[in-house]
């Protein structure tokens, strides 16, 4: 079993939505010249906990919502800057044995509508025993989940 640093969370904290949504670092790829754009924070997970945070001020509101970021060895220290500066309930995680999970965009230069994508590293999909490494998470009001109906079900 793997040892992970967490980052815990104020055990008392009222969470109104909690993502289940993955994070992933993409590296996006567009048709020449524009350049390719590296570390961009992406994944159902992080746009949703940003989404929920929009309409939630700081610094109450925004302490209601609920994420999980698993951090490999190859996390950006600045990333980590820029998800606590959301003021959000984020229960970041760290392995040192494993790298961050990453995904590949590509468009195409003629077809602009097509976009291809693939993991660069090994996926790491939140379950939802993840939410007991934080049960104020495990407690939380409402729950996004992005996946098929028999996984829904499962959890």
């Amino acid at each position: 079993m793997t040892t992970m640093d967490v980052d815990e969370l104020n055990p008392d904290q009222e969470i109104d939505f909690c993502t289940l949504g993955m994070f992933i670092l993409d590296e996006i790829q567009f048709p020449p010249p524009k350049p390719a754009q590296y570390n961009v924070l992406g994944g159902a997970g992080a746009y949703s906990a940003l989404g929920a945070r929009i309409v939630s001020p700081a610094p109450v509101e925004s302490k209601k919502v609920g994420w999980i970021v698993d951090r490999g060895s190859d996390f950006p220290s600045d990333l980590t800057t820029l998800i606590n500066s959301w003021q959000t309930s984020c229960l970041l995680r760290t392995d040192s044995s494993r790298l961050t999970t990453r995904g590949f965009n590509g468009y195409d230069a003629t077809d602009h509508q097509h976009r291809s994508f693939h993991y660069t590293t090994p996926k790491l999909r939140l379950e939802h025993g993840d939410l007991l490494d934080s049960p104020v998470l495990l407690h939380a009001k409402s729950f996004h989940l992005i996946c098929s109906p028999s996984r829904c079900i499962s959890l």
